[in-house]
């Protein structure tokens, strides 16, 4: 287990949560929405966290399965079900709730009918419509392009081995699209949420783990370790404080690819003071939750909104924000121990270690 990678998981899964939180429950109170404070708990940029699982995800499957793959000691079918047994029982399970809350009155509505089956195949993210890719649970397309990544894995692997003097022009054709194409209102499906574009994050990942079996005995860096992993959250940071200067279609997608791609290979060599602390049990608990997390917490932000406005149990947006969060870690740690974990093993034993 690479632990520092693990608990930052959690960090970039709070971004998501914290990105979700001013269009969903803090427009209730205006005053709340203009606070410095509440501003920064609620990030205008949370998306970013997105783009980092998309290329932790390249990163990861290289780390556990690229030999495997290339030396062919693995088939196709015991990984993809491997990645379908991650990922899909949690899935199916907040589907369902979505389903359940929004199914009254829908009975005769084919869209509603149509949009259920493109989440349930996890097809949603390929339809560049807002209520398809971003119906039931929201955020949801993320895995749905998951998936798909998943799929294409051995091939990309391939494809990077034998491109390999030529793997950075492959990189600038996202570059290249997003500076020569018009801005249009189809933009944010085509860079943020189209799969076929979102792949090369998850290329970005692959090659990262390249670099980081070239390096990872680079005496300069394992010396340095601490240093590194400081510039790396300052050049993250940075990145974030000046982000306004840039076009909106390259922070969907590409802007953090540089700082992104930094912290994880700086923080995959598990050298420094900052990843001997992210390496706390506390820390690593919260990064195992973090999958759970992040499919919850848009649900439980969305159901203590309804609740709060019709019943204003809570007046303080501090206080919403926080009953809020504790809800959603508390609700992942369960599922996590009760329902995630023991089921990918029953799965796992049951239908791959045959």
């Amino acid at each position: 287990m690479l632990k520092p990678l693990t608990s930052l998981r959690f960090v970039f899964a709070y971004m998501v949560f914290s990105g979700h939180l001013g269009g969903l429950f803090l427009s209730y109170n205006e005053d709340f929405l203009t606070d410095t404070y509440a501003s920064y708990l609620s990030m205008s940029e949370g998306y970013l966290g997105v783009s980092f699982f998309f290329i932790l995800s390249g990163f990861i499957l290289s780390f556990k399965y690229k030999d495997a793959f290339l030396q062919k000691k693995i088939p196709f079918k015991k990984f993809i079900l491997a990645r379908i047994f991650r990922i899909y029982p949690l899935h199916i399970l907040t589907f369902g709730v979505a389903f359940l809350l929004s199914y009254y009155g829908r009975l005769g509505d084919i869209t509603f009918w149509l949009k259920s089956v493109a989440n349930t195949l996890l097809v949603q993210s390929f339809i560049p419509a807002k209520e398809y890719f971003f119906s039931f649970n929201g955020v949801s397309w993320s895995i749905s392009n998951e998936m798909f990544f998943y799929t294409l894995f051995p091939l990309l692997l391939l494809a990077v081995a034998l491109l390999r003097k030529y793997i950075l022009l492959v990189l600038l054709i996202p570059i290249l699209i997003i500076a020569f194409v018009p801005s249009t209102d189809a933009n944010h499906w085509v860079y943020y949420i189209n799969p076929l574009f979102r792949v090369f994050d998850f290329i970005l990942g692959i090659l990262l783990f390249d670099m980081y079996t070239r390096y990872k005995e680079h005496a300069w860096i394992q010396k340095n370790a601490t240093l590194l992993e400081v510039i790396s959250i300052a050049f993250f940071s940075m990145c974030y404080i000046f982000r306004s200067g840039v076009s909106q279609d390259f922070r969907w997608s590409i802007y953090y690819w540089l700082p992104m791609a930094f912290l994880i290979f700086i923080f995959s060599f598990q050298r420094g003071i900052i990843s001997h602390i992210l390496s706390k049990k506390t820390l690593i608990w919260l990064g195992e939750i973090s999958f759970a997390f992040y499919m919850i917490h848009q649900l439980v932000i969305q159901v203590l909104w309804i609740v709060n406005y019709k019943f204003r149990l809570f007046e303080n947006g501090y206080l919403l924000i926080a009953v809020a969060f504790i809800i959603s870690v508390l609700g992942s740690g369960i599922l996590y121990r009760y329902f995630e974990k023991p089921l990918n093993i029953y799965l796992r034993k049951k239908y791959i270690r045959k």
